[in-house]
């Protein structure tokens, strides 16, 4: 008996698709003199995904696992500058010097045990000052904090380098990027060139959510650089849906085990179900019933390392989930 070599649930990535979408980005977004960091971890930095980010044109290839820093290191399959865009533990640190050029930093006593491990690992490492402008996820929330750990930066602290200030928005607290917080952004840019008495190479208005600003010719001159992971698999934000981004990259697929005419209520006595919570149910007509071989949950732990590329006249990768419930 032939059986069916294909292993499911998985999700198969269209790598024309993708590419097409981050070319996009990044031909858009150099015209609005912004670069880009492309965001991989959502795809678990595979390397088939990473060379179409690295073949985009993007200036960095960005992601915040620290494992996922030490895959791309190890298979060698980037040329770019590798940034770390969540703020690390101190436990990390050593890795951090050793893995990623640059990291997105928001506390002093990080950044100050930070150079100490880039001068024991004989380096300088660029860091990014995070700034909170409402949010309230990372980042400095008074200016005057941010200016004094620019200043120690510049003058004291020898084995970092400060490359410029960023802000994250549209995630713990759903604030949306708009001109006024992108604004009060570069005002704090001004505020720390003006003290350390040099331009900054990078502010960084935020991640995907920012995008459409770069794209409708309201993003400040000054923003130069876009963390962008989300838009590019999606081909769209929640608040941003462009028509010359293709939103099929990514399929998921799962294989139907059973198919039954069913009633929509459950029958007998109702107590909890299988993940200890009460369920609410509509009772209704007899309805048609699919159970699929597995229950999918769409985020970055969805991917492993199991994974296949066709060769077929587009390229598609197909990966494998961890996260499947019975």
């Amino acid at each position: 008996m032939t059986m069916n070599r294909n292993q499911y649930p998985c999700v198969e990535f269209d790598l024309d698709k993708l590419a097409a979408n981050l070319a996009a980005l990044v031909e858009r977004c150099h015209d609005s003199l912004i670069e880009v960091a492309g965001v991989v971890k959502a795809v678990s930095s595979l390397p088939e995904i990473v060379r179409v980010y690295e073949e985009s044109g993007v200036k960095f290839i960005a992601t915040s696992r620290i494992s996922q820093m030490r895959a791309i290191r190890e298979a060698g399959i980037c040329k770019k500058p590798l940034m770390l865009i969540r703020i690390p533990m101190l436990s990390e640190l050593p890795d951090v010097v050793e893995l990623c050029d640059i990291s997105l930093q928001s506390d002093i006593i990080v950044l100050r045990a930070l150079n100490e491990e880039a001068k024991k690992q004989g380096k300088v490492h660029e860091v990014i000052l995070m700034m909170d402008l409402g949010d309230l996820r990372e980042g400095f929330w008074n200016e005057e904090d941010a200016l004094d750990a620019a200043l120690e930066i510049e003058h004291e602290l020898k084995n970092l380098r400060l490359a410029g200030v960023g802000v994250n928005l549209s995630c713990y607290g759903s604030v949306t990027p708009n001109k006024r917080n992108m604004q009060g952004l570069v005002s704090l840019a001004s505020d720390i060139e003006r003290e350390i008495g040099r331009k900054l190479d990078y502010i960084s208005g935020g991640a995907s959510t920012s995008a459409y600003m770069a794209m409708n010719g309201t993003m400040p001159y000054r923003i130069n650089l876009l963390r962008l992971g989300d838009i590019g698999l999606r081909g769209e934000t929640d608040n941003f849906a462009p028509d010359f981004l293709e939103t099929g990259v990514m399929t998921i697929k799962a294989e139907v085990i059973e198919c039954r005419d069913k009633p929509s209520f459950p029958v007998g006595e109702l107590s909890v179900n299988a993940f200890g919570e009460v369920g609410h149910y509509e009772a209704s007509a007899v309805v048609r019933l699919s159970r699929w071989a597995a229950w999918i949950t769409v985020t970055a732990s969805i991917l492993s390392r199991v994974w296949r590329v066709s060769r077929s006249s587009a390229r598609r990768l197909t990966t494998r989930s961890l996260t499947s419930r019975p």
